[in-house]
């Protein structure tokens, strides 16, 4: 299944940082309309990633994440960057498994992938966990944003993007 791929390539490929679960797929011959549409889908189940193949690269860099799934791979130097193995596993809950892989760490958050629903006050509190402990490897990231095309002509799409990039991060009033 999805856990044996994981593994398998996480044990025989190098990388950098990557997480899987559930993705909307926009797409480059209507960004506007497929950005906007995922985007929204996307504010409201916080399990679903919004992928466009075009800008696929800024997710990639070396001192920085994109943002955590429901797996969410580390190289080696990034979980030094957080202090190690053993001060991530400190601050995570014991739901979160963590399994060595040969060119870092992959963190579960469960045993199988969610939505959540904002509509519906559905938090993921062990994404919402992994996320507030990797916040410090998407900083990098975020200075080199390319925002979601948006249909709203008056749309900021810059902190459009920052905030569902941020969506883990739940404002005071959200439990997490």
């Amino acid at each position: 299944g999805v856990m044996a791929f994981a593994r398998l390539a996480g044990n025989a490929l190098p990388f950098i940082s990557g997480h899987g679960g559930y993705v909307l797929q926009r797409t480059p011959y209507a960004a506007e309309e497929s950005g906007s549409l995922a985007f929204g889908l996307a504010m409201r189940y916080p399990g679903l990633d919004i992928e466009c193949s075009d800008d696929a690269v800024y997710g990639i860099k070396p001192d920085g994440i994109k943002g955590v799934g429901w797996l969410t791979f580390l190289c080696e130097a990034q979980l030094q960057r957080l202090g190690g193995r053993q001060a991530l596993a400190a601050g995570l809950p014991a739901e979160v498994e963590l399994e060595d892989l040969g060119g870092g760490l992959l963190l579960r958050a469960g045993p199988r992938p969610e939505l959540g629903d904002r509509n519906r006050r559905r938090w993921l509190p062990l994404q919402q966990a992994i996320y507030r402990r990797l916040r410090p490897l998407q900083r990098p990231m975020l200075e080199g944003l390319v925002p979601f095309a948006q249909d709203d002509d008056d749309a900021d799409e810059e902190a459009l993007t920052e905030t569902w990039l941020r969506r883990f991060d739940p404002p005071e009033e959200e439990p997490g």
